[in-house]
C-alpha cells in the first residue's frame, strides 16, 4: 500500500488552486491482441468565461492510417453534443462547441466515449514485439492562454505537448495476463471472472502514460520514501536492475540540487522505440536497444545512464514545471540536457563529466554548425526540418549555454536560481522570463545581456592565438600573447577567457582574462618555459578555438622576475579575478561597452 505524499496535495500551483485543477476519470478496456482501446472518459474543468468551445488534443490521429482515435459520443454537463469536429492539419484537435442552453457554470463536466487503435510501430505510442507503449493516447485538455486555446499539431521532431497539471483516476480492464506500468501509483487490483481490474491514481501530473507487456519483469528499490520500479524483458535483467539504480541515484541528486521530487513512486520502463528515451510524469520510456549491450561494454553502460539521467531530469523540467514544448522547447530540453550531464559530474567527477560532455554534447553541435550554420536556441519546433538540427541546437548548444551560465554565476548562485525557479513555479506553466527572473534573483544581477546574446540570438565566439613572444631571464619568462576573437554573428563577446600554459618542465599555469575585442594583446609572467597555450581548455565558452604549440625563439625585452612563492600567490588569485571580471561584465556601464 502506497501513501500519497501530503505535501504534494497541499501545495498550491502557480496561479491556480489545487481545487481548480482539471480532474480526469478514465475507464479503459484494453484488447491487447487487437491493440484496440475502448474508453469512457469524464473531465471536470474550469470553463473560461469568454470561450465558445472546449478543445482537447487527440494525438492518436497523427498516426493515421495505422493508428487513430474515433470519438463515439460527447456530452457537456449531460447535454449531448453532436457537432464536434477535428482541426489542425493532422486532425489532432477535438473542438466541442458549448451547448446553447448550458447553465452558466465556472466548473463543468465533459464526458467522452471513444476507441483508439494503437499502431504496430516502435514509438512512444505503439505496440511492437509484445510491448505496448501508450504515450499521449487519450483526449487531453488544451491550455487556454492569452484568450485562446493553444493547439499545436503533433511533432515527430521533438515534442508539441502542452498541458496543465491535473488529477487522474484511471481504471484499466483487460482479459489478458499483463504487467502494467503507469503514471502515479496502483491503488486497487482485482480479478472478476476473466477480467482483471487495475485502478491507478495520480495527483498534480501533466499527463498520464501507460506501458503493457505480458513479458515484463519488475525490479524494485527505494530512495528514501520514494519507491523506484524498473520494468524490463527477462533477457535484459542486468540492465533492468541497473536502470532502477540509475533512476534512484538521479532522484537523489536532482532532489538535492533542484528541489524535492514530489511523488511517492517512479518507474523506468523498457519499450521499443526509435528514440533513446521519452519522459512522462512519474514514468519514463527507455529504448530497448540500450538494454541489449554487453555487460563489459562501458559505452553501453554510459549511454544507458545518459538517457535515464536526461529523462529523470524531465520530471523537474517539463513534469513539475511545465512549458510550451512546441514554442519554447529549449526551456525544458536544454536545461534537461545539461541537468543530465551534471549527473556524471556529481557521480563520477569532473573528468568523466568533461569526457561525456565533449562526446555527447559539444561534438554534435560543432559538427552540425560547421556544415549547416547556427540557430538561436529559442527556436520553435516548427522551424526545425530535421532531427539533427533540433538535437544540435536545442539539446547540445542549449546544454553548452547553460554550462557557460553556470560557470559565470558559480555553482552557489546557479543552483540557488534553479531551486528558486522550481519552488516558485512547481505544478504551473512557465515562460522564459520566469527562468531568467529566478537566475537574476539568485545572482543579484541583470542577465538580459546573457540570454539575449546566447539564447534569443545565434552566433558564438572563436578564439585563436595568432602569436606568442617569449623572453627569458633567469628562471622566469615574460610571455606576450596575441589573441584574436572571431564572431560568427554580431559584435565581439565580453567574457572571461582562460588561457592554459603547458610548460616544458611539465608545469601547467592558467590565467583568466577579460576578452572584449577582436584583437587582444596580453602579457603574462611564468616560472617556466611554455611549449603550448590552450584557449578555454575545458571549452566552457561555446565555439571552436585554436591554441598555440611551437614557441618562437626567445626575443629580447624587459623581463620581470617572479619568485615561486609570489607565483603561487598569483595563481591563487585567478578564480577571484574571474569572479570580479564576471561582475564587471554584469554592471550596466561595462555591460554596454561589451
Amino acid at each position: 500500500m502506497v501513501l500519497v505524499l501530503v505535501p504534494t496535495l497541499a501545495l498550491q500551483t502557480k496561479g491556480q488552486n489545487i481545487a481548480e485543477k482539471p480532474e480526469y476519470w478514465i475507464d479503459l478496456f484494453l484488447n491487447y491482441e487487437l491493440a484496440i482501446l475502448e474508453v469512457n472518459q469524464s473531465v471536470l474543468l474550469n470553463l473560461p468565461s469568454e470561450v465558445r468551445d472546449i478543445r482537447f488534443k487527440v494525438y492518436p490521429n497523427a498516426f493515421r492510417p495505422q493508428g487513430w482515435i474515433n470519438i463515439g459520443s460527447v456530452s457537456v454537463e449531460g447535454i449531448p453534443v453532436e457537432n464536434f469536429r477535428f482541426t489542425e492539419v493532422d486532425n489532432t484537435t477535438l473542438v466541442i462547441p458549448l451547448p446553447e442552453n448550458l447553465p452558466n457554470k465556472e466548473r463543468i463536466r465533459v464526458n467522452l466515449s471513444y476507441s483508439v487503435k494503437v499502431p504496430e510501430i516502435e514509438d512512444r505510442f505503439g505496440r511492437y514485439d509484445n510491448i505496448m507503449a501508450l504515450g499521449n493516447w487519450f483526449p487531453i485538455l488544451a491550455v487556454f492562454e492569452g484568450g485562446r486555446w493553444v493547439t499545436h499539431p503533433y511533432a515527430f521532431i521533438g515534442e508539441s505537448f502542452y498541458s496543465q497539471c491535473a488529477n487522474f483516476t484511471v481504471t484499466i480492464r483487460t482479459k489478458a495476463n499483463l504487467v502494467i506500468a503507469a503514471t502515479g501509483f496502483l491503488v486497487k487490483q482485482q480479478k472478476i471472472g476473466e477480467i482483471t481490474f487495475q485502478t491507478w491514481k495520480a495527483s498534480n501530473v501533466r499527463d498520464f502514460a501507460i506501458t503493457i507487456s505480458p513479458d515484463y519483469k519488475v525490479y524494485e528499490t527505494k530512495w528514501e520514501n520514494v519507491t523506484v520500479y524498473s520494468y524490463y524483458v527477462p533477457e535484459h535483467e542486468v540492465f533492468g536492475v541497473f536502470a532502477a539504480e540509475i533512476a534512484s541515484r538521479c532522484l537523489e541528486i536532482f532532489s538535492k540540487k533542484f528541489g524535492r521530487y514530489p511523488y511517492p513512486e517512479f518507474r523506468v520502463v523498457e519499450v521499443h522505440s526509435w528514440f533513446g528515451g521519452m519522459e512522462y510524469p512519474t514514468i519514463i520510456f527507455i529504448s530497448s536497444d540500450l538494454y541489449s549491450g554487453e555487460v563489459e561494454d562501458s559505452y553501453a553502460w554510459s549511454l544507458l545512464q545518459l538517457v535515464i539521467a536526461h529523462e529523470v531530469a524531465h520530471q523537474w523540467w517539463y513534469g513539475v514545471i511545465g512549458n510550451d514544448q512546441y514554442e519554447n522547447p529549449w526551456l525544458d530540453e536544454a536545461l534537461t540536457e545539461y541537468s543530465g550531464m551534471l549527473y556524471f559530474k556529481f557521480v563520477y567527477g569532473d573528468r568523466e563529466f568533461q569526457r561525456m560532455f565533449n562526446e555527447y554534447v559539444a561534438n554534435d553541435y560543432y559538427k552540425y554548425v560547421a556544415e549547416k550554420g547556427d540557430y538561436p536556441i529559442a527556436t520553435s519546433v516548427a522551424n526545425f526540418t530535421n532531427p539533427e538540427a533540433y538535437n544540435a541546437i536545442v539539446y547540445s548548444k542549449g546544454a553548452m549555454v547553460f554550462r557557460l551560465l553556470n560557470y559565470l554565476m558559480g555553482d552557489e548562485a546557479f543552483f540557488r536560481g534553479l531551486r528558486l525557479y522550481y519552488e516558485q513555479n512547481r505544478f504551473g506553466i512557465t515562460k522564459p522570463k520566469d527562468l531568467i527572473d529566478a537566475f537574476e534573483a539568485s545572482s543579484g544581477q541583470q542577465l538580459d545581456w546573457f540570454f539575449n546574446r546566447w539564447v534569443f540570438n545565434s552566433g558564438t565566439p572563436s578564439y585563436e592565438i595568432i602569436d606568442v613572444i617569449t623572453s627569458k631571464s633567469g628562471r622566469n619568462y615574460a610571455v606576450k600573447v596575441i589573441l584574436k576573437q572571431e564572431v560568427s554573428r554580431g559584435e565581439p563577446f565580453c567574457l572571461p577567457v582562460v588561457l592554459k600554459f603547458v610548460c616544458k618542465d611539465g608545469l601547467n599555469v592558467s590565467f583568466c582574462e577579460l576578452i572584449n575585442s577582436t584583437i587582444s594583446e596580453l602579457e603574462f609572467y611564468l616560472p617556466c618555459e611554455p611549449i603550448q597555450v590552450l584557449v578555454d581548455p575545458e571549452d566552457v565558452i561555446p565555439g571552436k578555438d585554436q591554441g598555440w604549440i611551437k614557441p618562437k625563439s626567445p626575443r629580447r625585452g624587459r623581463l620581470f622576475v617572479l619568485s615561486y612563492d609570489f607565483m603561487a600567490f598569483f595563481l591563487f588569485l585567478i578564480p577571484i579575478t574571474a569572479f570580479f571580471i564576471y561582475k564587471k561584465c554584469l554592471r550596466g556601464k561595462e555591460r554596454d561597452s561589451c
